[in-house]
Formats: C-alpha cells, sequence, structure tokens
C-alpha cells in the first residue's frame, strides 16, 4: 500500500497537474512536498572568471521557494490530506533522488519539463534522472 508520497514541486503548470493527479490516485496517502533551490540560480561569475554571489539574490530565490511550497501545502491541505513541506539546495534531480532514498517514502509523483532539443541535450531532464536512480517507483505527469 502506498502511504507517502513524494512530491518535488516547482513553479510549472506541470508540476501542479503532478499534484492534482497524486491527490486523486493516492486518496490515502500522505504527501511530502519537495522544493529543490539550485544554488547556480544565485551564484555568478564576472567577466574575469570569478565566482560570486548576491546575499539578497539567494534570499528572494529562498522566498519564492517559501512562497512556492506554503501554495502546494494550500492545495494539498485543501484536499483534507496529510502534508509536510521540505525545502533542501543543490541539484534537484540528485536531491530528489537522495530525499526518496533517505526518507520512508513509498513513491515520487512528478511533473515533467517537456524539454526538447539543445535545452534538454545541455540541461538533462530532471524527471529522466530521477526515473533512473530512484530506488521507489516514479510518475511523471506530462
Amino acid at each position: 500500500m502506498v502511504e507517502r508520497i513524494l512530491l518535488p514541486v516547482d513553479d510549472s503548470p506541470r508540476s501542479n497537474a503532478a499534484v492534482e493527479h497524486a491527490l486523486s490516485v493516492y486518496p490515502d496517502a500522505s504527501f511530502v512536498l519537495l522544493h529543490v533551490v539550485d544554488p547556480r540560480d544565485w551564484v555568478s561569475t564576472d567577466e574575469y572568471g570569478e565566482v560570486y554571489y548576491a546575499a539578497e539574490t539567494k534570499d528572494a530565490v529562498v522566498e519564492e521557494a517559501d512562497d512556492l511550497l506554503a501554495t502546494a501545502r494550500e492545495q494539498v491541505a485543501a484536499a483534507d490530506r496529510p502534508v509536510e513541506t521540505v525545502r533542501a539546495f543543490g541539484q534537484p534531480a540528485k536531491e530528489i533522488v537522495a530525499y526518496a532514498r533517505e526518507n520512508d517514502v513509498d513513491a515520487v509523483v512528478m511533473g515533467s519539463h517537456g524539454r526538447t532539443g539543445l535545452d534538454r541535450l545541455l540541461l538533462g531532464s530532471v524527471a529522466e534522472t530521477v526515473v533512473r536512480r530512484s530506488p521507489v517507483p516514479v510518475t511523471v505527469v506530462r
């Protein structure tokens, strides 16, 4: 029986669709909403290749992540389901797989970004990596 679902969330429509899908498919489950803040979103280099980051940018990204988690939490709570939220830092696919491996979850339900062509070649697919490396079943919602 599937009792605890990991729902990696971002601000995409496909992520919202994944939450709705999980709520309908797993009516008796509890949910863990996970948002991964990628440090590459606030770390930059200057024209000389020096690495730096702006604390204000990091703070804004973290605040945006917390707002996103709060919105997703309301969506799950409105369906009267047990829910917890987790904010992690790192590369999204690695953090999702690590959370699934290190915590008691029965499945992962996530949206796809639908990258194609050069974007997919250069950036890879978070969902594809999670599917390949997850220790639990993964459902990808398009």
